[in-house]
């Protein structure tokens, strides 16, 4: 099993996670997205910003957010890019940064759940398995 971020399966209590926090682009998230709207399980994306493309591109880029709701669970957005993508869900919560994320996150929230956890590098996503 990997141990760089990247596609890594990790059993945690009652969550099983995702951790796929080393590179991120709209093909990759699609991707991954499209994988755990297959799971017949409760589910979860934490999902922060894909550095690998500019705002502009992240905003005219329609493929995330269709994938993103057939998910059909809870989402989190975090990111300053992706705080500003205008999400009509309200099973989706933006946050502009991490730190807000972590002062509102609630691990209870996502309890039982497989968790797809996705992002550029530079967000150090894997932050998260500190909160769960």
């Amino acid at each position: 099993m990997p141990s760089n971020n990247r596609s890594q399966i990790i059993e945690k209590g009652a969550y099983r996670i995702i951790l796929d926090a080393y590179n991120a682009n709209p093909n990759s998230m699609q991707a991954a997205l499209e994988n755990l709207a297959q799971l017949s399980i409760k589910r979860v994306a934490i999902l922060g910003d894909m550095f690998e493309i500019d705002t502009e591109s992240l905003k005219r880029n329609t493929s995330t957010s269709p994938t993103l709701f057939k998910i059909g669970q809870k989402a989190y957005l975090i990111g300053q890019n992706f705080s500003k993508i205008a999400v009509k869900n309200e099973n989706t919560i933006q946050f502009r940064s991490f730190e807000e994320f972590k002062s509102k996150f609630d691990k209870n929230d996502i309890m039982d759940s497989t968790i797809l956890i996705k992002a550029s590098r530079g967000m150090s996503l894997e932050r998260v398995l500190e909160l769960i």
